[in-house]
């Protein structure tokens, strides 16, 4: 049995005939397979090692974020990628959410399954108004009830709920008919509020 090894580039002497090589290195499959010595005076053998594949799962706390890895979108969550054993830059991005990145490292294991949460970056805002209120439904966009925060509308189509308003101090201004109330206040990201209106006249003698 003729054993020879080494590394590449390797040179070595042998006689005519069939071989089994074997050829490793780490973070690339193995090559094993037969080559043919024939009877030149010297003989090339080229052979090329395919990169290590590893099967990578992706996943966090809100399905459907954008996943950017080397700063290349690569799907969204959960999601499961093929990638070669490196480090890789990762970010995940979604709407209403802080971007989260990381430094991804892949090592040559069979699977790997990584798992990330995402914080919000806007707080939830929800209006608690007393139905005899509020007009009653029309076509016209007087009859919706608007929001307002620091003078920009944050509820187009009249909703009432899971309003998404930037942490820090604002100003808040509700108009519901001829009905408009202003307040400043400070909200924190990822917590949800509920504003109430309440409005009563009361006469007293």
């Amino acid at each position: 049995m003729l054993f020879r090894s080494g590394r590449t580039p390797f040179t070595f002497k042998i006689a005519p005939g069939y071989y089994t090589i074997r050829v490793s290195a780490k973070g690339y499959t193995t090559f094993n397979g037969r080559i043919n010595v024939s009877k030149n005076r010297y003989q090339t053998v080229n052979i090329t090692l395919q990169p290590l594949m590893v099967y990578v799962n992706i996943s966090s706390n809100v399905k459907g974020a954008r996943i950017y890895l080397n700063n290349r979108p690569r799907g969204k969550t959960p999601s499961g990628i093929r990638l070669t054993p490196g480090t890789y830059s990762l970010r995940l991005e979604a709407d209403g959410y802080t971007a989260y990145q990381a430094r991804l490292r892949v090592t040559a294991s069979s699977r790997q399954n990584y798992n990330f949460r995402l914080q919000p970056s806007f707080a939830t805002l929800n209006l608690v108004i007393p139905p005899n209120y509020l007009n009653k439904p029309g076509k016209s966009r007087k009859d919706l009830v608007r929001v307002w925060v620091d003078d920009k509308v944050i509820n187009s189509k009249g909703a009432v709920y899971n309003l998404q308003v930037p942490p820090g101090n604002h100003t808040v201004r509700i108009e519901a008919g001829a009905v408009s109330i202003a307040n400043q206040f400070t909200f924190k990201p990822g917590v949800v509020y509920n504003l109430e209106l309440f409005m009563e006249i009361r006469l007293k003698r």
